[in-house]
């Protein structure tokens, strides 16, 4: 099943993440919360797709320095 990139933005605004944006049709989220955990913030997104969508997609979250640095050590 996939998750329309509309309703996807939503569950994630209900859950009270902020800034929310998918990209493109990828299943990706950028959004802004409070600091935490990345396990914490995967939990409940997870719970919030469950929640709005009735189906839950595995969750990966990475702060904004992580993706910097995955990128500056990019060989490409």
């Amino acid at each position: 099943m996939n998750a329309k990139m509309p309703e996807l933005k939503r569950a994630f605004e209900a859950a009270g993440f902020e800034d929310v944006k998918t990209v493109l049709g990828s299943g990706n989220v950028v959004f802004s919360a409070p600091r935490a955990s990345e396990a914490s913030l995967a939990k409940k997104a997870e719970k919030a797709m469950e929640k709005r969508l009735r189906h839950s997609f595995p969750v990966i979250v990475r702060s904004v320095d992580a993706l910097t640095s995955i990128l500056e050590k990019d060989p490409y």
